[in-house]
């Protein structure tokens, strides 16, 4: 069979979307990193007592899922898991996290700041609030360029549509 010059164009159309939308995504995937690594590590002592209700975002969503199928080879029903119990995290198994490397910024930033306590943190230092704002705006971007920025992930509800500032509250 031989192929016409608009099936090789279609075709390299195609190819070229794939191929951009994993660029992107590994884009994504290494200025997530890069935010991550902004965060002090606390050395988690995994007591699970800050593994409750969780949120995340779509770039963490993107990571999440890949760490899953490339360690455990499944693609994770967190519609079905966070179910099971909405007040511990989805992603908690046997007490221990099983997306710990890629885990969401709100359990990066528990003992970080004041609001999120963590018995971890027995210097009791925190992260001054420049450092969060340059954090919050990095990963606001992020977020919008995932196109998500009206919407994040919630172990209680799992898509959660964000009001948006033009909406009003009913």
């Amino acid at each position: 069979m031989e192929l016409k010059s608009k099936d090789i164009i279609l075709i390299s159309i195609i190819l070229l979307k794939f191929i951009n939308g994993e660029l992107l995504k590994n884009t994504i995937k290494n200025n997530l990193l890069k935010i991550y690594s902004m965060i002090p590590d606390l050395k988690c002592q995994h007591c699970n007592k800050c593994c409750n209700h969780i949120i995340w975002f779509e770039p963490e969503n993107l990571l999440i899922n890949k760490f899953l199928k490339n360690n455990f080879f499944i693609d994770y029903n967190i519609k079905k898991d966070a179910k099971i119990d909405q007040n511990k995290c989805p992603f908690l198994r046997e007490n221990r996290c099983s997306i710990y490397p890629v885990r969401p910024i709100v359990c990066r930033l528990q003992g970080n700041v004041e609001e999120l306590f963590c018995h971890s943190n027995i210097n009791n230092k925190f992260m001054d609030i420049d450092k969060l704002d340059d954090i919050r705006d990095k990963l606001i971007y992020l977020i919008s360029k995932t196109n998500s920025l009206d919407y994040f992930y919630s172990s209680r509800n799992i898509r959660l549509r964000c009001l948006n500032r033009n909406e009003s509250r009913k």
